[in-house]
């Protein structure tokens, strides 16, 4: 589903009308094929002359769309973009993954969209997850209870994957 007011709003860059979408996938997204989707030559020098020239799979826990399923809405400064960006990564794993009582590991939607940002399946994803969070985090420790509980019981890691329905009610929330 996309929303109107991503194709509506719109700045005008060098000539060029950047909508919401626009500037999401085409500068600031680096998909593994460069040209994959690439409709114009407008995309295609959009690409070229703003695009990332390297994958920032952190990028995708900055882009607030404004509804409950969305990273918080955060304001970047230049000199500490890189860690902020590595903060908003954890916060929004630690607020929206999580472990149920049926001992499955809940990925959000969000994540399950852009896997490819940073694994290859969705085993993987559980795994890349893990990595991400501090040893100190409560989360780390419920989903490696969960993951050896279920290999215990000889379950495969995607029998124990529940991916959450993205939560698309107007919501902007703001990093304390």
């Amino acid at each position: 589903m996309i929303c109107l007011h991503f194709l509506q709003a719109a700045i005008n860059v060098g000539g060029i009308v950047l909508n919401a979408l626009a500037i999401e996938h085409f500068i600031l997204r680096h998909p593994r094929d460069a040209e994959h989707g690439l409709k114009d030559d407008n995309e295609r020098f959009l690409r070229n002359a703003y695009g990332l020239e390297y994958p920032e799979p952190n990028v995708t826990f900055s882009l607030c769309r404004g509804s409950w399923s969305s990273p918080a809405l955060r304001i970047y400064r230049p000199d500490e973009v890189a860690n902020e960006l590595e903060r908003a990564k954890m916060e929004y794993l630690e607020a929206s993954v999580g472990v149920t009582s049926k001992k499955k590991v809940m990925v959000p939607k969000l994540m399950q969209w852009h896997m490819k940002d940073f694994a290859d399946d969705m085993e993987s994803l559980i795994e890349w997850m893990y990595s991400q969070l501090p040893s100190s985090c409560s989360l780390k420790k419920s989903m490696m209870d969960c993951l050896d509980a279920g290999e215990k019981k000889s379950l495969s890691l995607a029998k124990m994957i529940e991916v959450q329905p993205y939560a698309s009610e107007f919501r902007y929330l703001l990093p304390l």
